[in-house]
């Protein structure tokens, strides 16, 4: 091997050696770079803002606590510290507005509201609150506005869902307000008020859903008071069960005005014109007797060929409201035609 590369390849071996014994941390112990602690006024800053929100939640929590259990005056001092660490502060505002909501001082409390959402555009308690003060001043189209921001901007809260759910139904949106509670029994799924709305707007729109709904409450026994009268009024509706409705019903004592009126159409529909006869006494002249149950049961002291009572009946109607004299006394006389025509029935067959 020539000199020259002998030279070289020495070189390159004893810099391979040395680099095998050197101390790995070498270059970090003989930096000129000062390694201790650097400051970072944004850094500070950052962990001081992270601070501050983690004290307001905490507080926030802690007074809505307070609320709940309507401690307001604890609720209202804890508010103010939070006031003390934030001057702008969405919570601050929030709380304040959530107390005179409380208060039932709904225009301060709208103020407060406003002033939160300015902060924080996205604040869905904020909407939700002010969703409830015009569910409060029944006013339910502005109601609906906030509630719909509140589920836009809180969609899994399932209470959200259902505020806007009522608001619609107040305004007999029923097609919506069976959608928002499907969406509610969706995000808590054991929410019976839920699923009472549901089959009350369905019976507006979809009565054979409604069947399916009630149905499985009845199984499970689920809030029987508020269930039940939904059960007998879609027998009646949808399912034109009369015998079962006088078989239900039979059992049950202290009757309202609208069971004792669901029996006298089904016994009517059954032609039991006697039992019909005596519950539509009852319900007759009462504050919430209608045209139609006056007209039926004219119709039936007819059919039962009671004909002088049926004439004092029509007498009385026209006497509580003379301008529908003509009406009373054509519809009289068109069920007596009637009854009698269709005593001429050819019958081929004698019956008992």
């Amino acid at each position: 091997m020539p000199l020259k590369q002998f030279s070289l390849f020495l070189v390159f071996t004893l810099l391979f050696y040395s680099s095998l014994l050197s101390d790995p941390y070498d270059d970090f112990e003989n930096t000129e770079v000062d390694t201790s602690s650097i400051t970072d006024p944004d850094r500070e800053k950052l962990i001081s803002d992270a601070k501050v929100k983690l004290e307001i939640s905490k507080l926030t929590q802690t007074a809505l606590t307070h609320i709940r259990a309507k401690e307001w005056k604890s609720a209202e001092a804890i508010t103010k510290q939070i006031l003390d660490l934030s001057e702008v502060s969405v919570d601050y505002f929030y709380l304040k507005g959530n107390l005179h909501y409380c208060y039932g001082e709904f225009q301060t409390s709208i103020g407060h509201l406003n002033t939160a959402l300015k902060f924080n555009v996205s604040h869905d308690p904020s909407y939700f609150l002010m969703g409830m003060i015009y569910a409060k001043r029944n006013e339910w189209e502005k109601s609906i506005s906030y509630f719909e921001q509140a589920t836009q901007y809180g969609s899994y809260n399932p209470y959200y869902r259902m505020n806007l759910a009522v608001a619609y139904y107040q305004v007999d949106n029923f097609d919506k307000s069976a959608i928002e509670a499907k969406r509610t029994l969706e995000l808590k799924e054991n929410y019976t008020f839920a699923k009472i709305l549901l089959i009350k707007s369905l019976i507006r729109t979809n009565k054979k859903e409604a069947w399916f709904y009630v149905q499985s409450l009845m199984e499970k026994k689920t809030d029987s008071v508020n269930v039940y009268p939904l059960y007998i009024q879609l027998l009646f509706e949808f399912k034109n069960n009369y015998t079962e409705i006088i078989k239900e019903l039979g059992k049950k004592g202290n009757l309202s005005i609208t069971e004792k009126r669901y029996l006298a159409y089904s016994y009517f529909r059954e032609n039991d014109f006697i039992k019909s006869s005596n519950f539509f006494k009852q319900i007759i002249n009462a504050e919430k007797d209608s045209e139609e149950d006056q007209n039926t049961y004219l119709k039936i002291l007819v059919l039962q060929n009671k004909d002088l009572e049926a004439e004092r009946y029509a007498t009385s109607l026209i006497k509580y409201n003379p301008s529908k004299k003509k009406y009373y006394n054509d519809l009289l006389q068109n069920l007596v035609d009637k009854r009698d025509m269709a005593k001429g029935l050819y019958q081929p067959i004698i019956v008992r």
